[in-house]
């Protein structure tokens, strides 16, 4: 009788005694992050949600996490993400705090797996190339305060257009900026490469500080940067006020973007203290007082602005935040009284004055 002997073989692996955690909750103790966590969860954990207090040493733990892939911070005390905090990771999905006021220069630089950020608030300030070289193609938001449009993320108004993530495409890199929009933030489309046109609504009214500072690159003659906003279309007659510097035109080697404006609008634009500057790109900015000669007298006396021999023109005054606070004709003289202690910008505006400038009420 023939018998079959069957052997199983049986392989016997070494135990750690650790067991890997793709999910954790911790509240996180100022400095001690690292020591928080095993250093199996420091390979293994995915998704990660904190609370309580981080410092920047534990920004550098989350850096070290291989696996983490999301991040919740909402509930986290945490104010500040620090430059370079959250850099080159290969997180997918981070919602920030509700307690953010201020993020850095490079906070997310070169996170290339970054797919989406969730916003339950918006900080006070962001600082220059806080997304740069990042692969951020979404926006999320939670709250009363904030709404997505158009990709972008807005107040809950829809007024001001806040923030535009900087690897989205947008359609053959056009954007349109939705109509009802206001304002545009400072440093709104920062570095999103991939927007090479942009058309703006004839509701704007105000384009604040670096809002189009495009993804800087070197120039022909290899010294120096330019930014490479290469069309901008302005829908409205009247030409939105610029604070500072909004599309980089005043920058060493800038190169000027198209401009496409409505009919019969040229002198409107060619009058304003900012906009000139598209008709004649190769002029310095002191050519703005050649161009722009006016026997104006503008004083600050008390709470009022005092605007004498201005001729035929508008004004316009903005509070700090953007808003217009006084709109109105100028037939030569006009005194707008009772304005609130705090910083404004007048804007005169007309045939033979062009003039934007902040001033004080103390």
């Amino acid at each position: 009788m023939k018998r079959t002997l069957f052997i199983t073989i049986i392989t016997l692996l070494p135990c750690t005694g650790l067991q890997a955690q793709r999910t954790l909750q911790i509240k996180a103790i100022p400095g001690q992050l690292a020591e928080q966590l095993t250093e199996e969860q420091m390979a293994t954990v995915e998704e990660l949600t904190l609370t309580g207090e981080l410092c920047n040493s534990d920004f550098a733990a989350l850096r070290s996490m291989e696996s983490l892939r999301v991040l919740d911070m909402t509930d986290a005390q945490v104010d500040t993400i620090p430059g370079y905090g959250l850099a080159d990771t290969d997180i997918e999905k981070i919602s920030l705090p509700k307690a953010l006021e201020v993020i850095e220069s490079y906070a997310f630089s070169s996170s290339f797996h970054l797919e989406n950020l969730h916003w339950n608030t918006f900080p006070v300030k962001i600082e220059d190339h806080a997304f740069k070289d990042s692969y951020l193609l979404s926006f999320t938001a939670s709250g009363d305060e904030l709404a997505i449009l158009n990709d972008a993320l807005y107040t809950a108004d829809l007024k001001t257009l806040l923030l535009f993530p900087v690897e989205n495409r947008a359609k053959d890199g056009v954007y349109t900026v939705a109509e009802g929009t206001d304002k545009i933030g400072e440093k709104a489309f920062m570095d999103c490469f991939w927007i090479y046109k942009v058309i703006l609504p004839t509701s704007l009214g105000t384009i604040e500080d670096k809002s189009f500072w495009i993804k800087p690159s070197a120039p022909t003659n290899g010294s120096g940067s330019m930014y490479l906003l290469g069309h901008v279309t302005c829908q409205s007659t009247t030409p939105p006020v610029c604070l500072g510097d909004p599309f980089g035109i005043f920058l060493e080697n800038a190169v000027t973007p198209q401009l496409t404006i409505p009919p019969g609008c040229e002198d409107a634009y060619k009058n304003d203290p900012y906009w000139w500057k598209f008709f004649y790109p190769t002029i310095g900015g002191s050519k703005l007082a050649e161009l722009h000669k006016s026997p104006c007298r503008i004083q600050i006396k008390g709470s009022s602005l005092i605007v004498e021999n201005a001729g035929t023109c508008r004004l316009c005054i903005y509070d700090i935040a953007g808003r217009c606070v006084t709109d109105c004709r100028v037939e030569n003289n006009i005194t707008v009284e009772n304005l609130p202690a705090g910083m404004f910008i007048y804007r005169l505006q007309g045939s033979n004055i062009a003039e934007n400038r902040k001033f004080i009420i103390e």
